[in-house]
């Protein structure tokens, strides 16, 4: 009898247990990647600086924005090595490509 008591009161308590819900954000913003740049080179977009653009290879990590224009720059201790004016929108992923610099003698 015991048994049978702890066993529905087992169900009972089993059963209070609250319903979960998860929550999933999905960013649908546009993302820049960038390719070819020197170890040293910096990103700017809309002038301020993102970090090294090397690190948004768009394997690793990607660097998302929002919808619109942007102005980007790639510099590096020479100066600036990379300038384009681009339109992202809608969950794009736009890779840039850095032509190569060629090392002075």
């Amino acid at each position: 009898m015991k048994r049978t008591i702890l066993f529905f009161l087992f169900v009972m308590v089993g059963g209070c247990v609250y319903p979960t819900t998860h929550v999933r954000t999905i960013d649908e913003r546009p993302t820049i990647a960038v390719k070819n740049a020197p170890q040293d080179a910096v990103l700017f977009v809309d002038g301020l600086n993102m970090g090294t653009a090397a690190q948004f290879d768009g394997k690793a990590r990607s660097l998302a924005v929002e919808t619109g224009t942007h102005k980007v720059e790639i510099r590096t201790s020479k100066g600036v090595i990379f300038l384009q004016r681009i339109y992202l929108g809608g969950g794009e992923l736009k890779t840039l490509v850095v032509p190569e610099v060629k090392q002075e003698r």
